[in-house]
C-alpha cells in the first residue's frame, strides 16, 4: 500500500467518515419530526371532525358530535403514539447500528 492512503485515511478519511455518520443520523431524526408529532399528539385524526351547518336542537345531535370528535381525537393520539414509539425504536436501533459500524471502520 502506498503511503498516500495512510496518510489520507488517518488524517481526513476518519474526519469524514465520522461527519458523514453524524449528518446521517441528523438527517434521519429530522425526518421523523419528533416535536411536530407530540404538538399535533391530540389533534383529530386525519382532520376529522363533525360541524353541523343546518341548525339542529337536540341533545342527541350535540351529543353525537361531542363523542365522534372525542373518539376521533383518541384515534388520532393512538396513530401518533404508535408513530412516534416505532420511530424512536428504529432511530434507537439505527443510531447503535450506526455507531458499531464506525467503530469497525475505524479499528
Amino acid at each position: 500500500m502506498p503511503n498516500n492512503f495512510f496518510s489520507w485515511y488517518f488524517q481526513s478519511g476518519i474526519q469524514s467518515i465520522i461527519s458523514s455518520r453524524l449528518h446521517n443520523l441528523n438527517v434521519t431524526w429530522n425526518y421523523l419530526n419528533v416535536v411536530g408529532l407530540l404538538k399535533t399528539l391530540l389533534s383529530p385524526y386525519r382532520r376529522l371532525s363533525v360541524e353541523k351547518k343546518a341548525p339542529e336542537y337536540g341533545v342527541s345531535t350535540a351529543f353525537d358530535k361531542i363523542i365522534f370528535n372525542t373518539i376521533s381525537r383518541f384515534i388520532g393520539a393512538f396513530v401518533r403514539f404508535f408513530l412516534l414509539i416505532a420511530g424512536l425504536t428504529g432511530f434507537a436501533l439505527y443510531t447503535t447500528f450506526t455507531v458499531l459500524t464506525t467503530l469497525v471502520l475505524l479499528i
